[in-house]
């Protein structure tokens, strides 16, 4: 399989799953060896680095995850504040 269509994959898991995704399931679901993987992971994270993206791939625990760049998060909040509330009944308030 050609390594952009690779990293097309990855960045789709990545940013489907809501989670952060281990390498061994990556690697399971692409059935490529982890040495491979790891290269491309590196390399689609200097991506993300070098490009004005909103978006980066950030390592947490054994896993990895699409998150947005702090940089932006002074435009993030105001957007995220706006999400709808869950209305509580009197009687929870």
């Amino acid at each position: 399989m050609e390594r952009d269509k690779i990293k097309g994959i990855i960045e789709a898991e990545l940013f489907s799953s809501g989670r952060p995704i281990t390498l061994k399931e990556i690697e399971m679901n692409l059935e490529i060896e982890r040495e491979q993987l790891q290269e491309i992971i590196l390399e689609m994270q200097e991506e993300y680095k070098s490009e004005s993206r909103g978006i980066e791939i950030v390592k947490i625990n054994d896993g990895y995850t699409l998150s947005s760049k702090l940089e932006y998060r002074e435009f993030i909040y105001p957007i995220i504040d706006k999400r709808v509330k869950p209305n509580l009944s009197r009687s929870s308030t």
